[in-house]
């Protein structure tokens, strides 16, 4: 059973393939065209009166330019792999899961120290696992690829991909 995402998958800007003279274009023309928005009270009545702290006005108006300007950066971006990832680690996620909840359960009839151990053991054990997984993707990785026959760049990119934040 694969885990389902619990966050919204956020892709990335490709800035290798931006055009930044379209950026700059569109980011000089909305700073230029900026003009305030209008004020509204508390009973949703239009204030007259106008901002007039400069510091403000200036800071809505990059805000609202490079919101324009970053519509024309191309999103899409492949997300990075874990190339350590399994079904193992995932069913010991789901499993940790689990027993979260049942630690956080208040109508469990197990009493709740018994539950905090076998939350804390399967969190220890998750940690663990992806510990050595890591490991030995380097391993093969060092002993497939460090014998310097593959090319500096891919080198580089596996270190990269590997030196990342542990996933908990």
């Amino acid at each position: 059973m694969p885990r389902e995402r619990t966050k919204p998958k956020i892709t990335k800007f490709c800035y290798e393939k931006a055009d930044w003279s379209r950026f700059n274009k569109v980011f000089a023309e909305e700073y230029k065209n900026y003009k305030d928005a209008e004020r509204l009270g508390k009973r949703k009545k239009k204030i007259k009166m106008f901002r007039t702290n400069e510091v403000e006005i200036e800071n809505r108006r990059i805000t609202q330019a490079f919101r324009k300007a970053m519509k024309t950066l191309p999103q899409g971006c492949r997300q990075d792999p874990v190339p350590w990832w399994d079904e193992e680690l995932d069913e010991d996620i789901v499993e940790r899961v689990r027993l979260k909840e049942l630690r956080d359960n208040l109508l469990s009839t197990i009493p709740i120290a018994d539950r905090q151990v076998l939350y804390q053991e399967q969190a220890r054990r998750v940690q663990q696992l992806i510990m050595s997984k890591r490991r030995a993707t380097w391993q093969k990785f060092a002993t497939d690829h460090l014998k310097y026959t593959a090319g500096p760049k891919r080198t580089a990119s596996m270190i990269k991909h590997l030196s990342r934040e542990p996933r908990v």
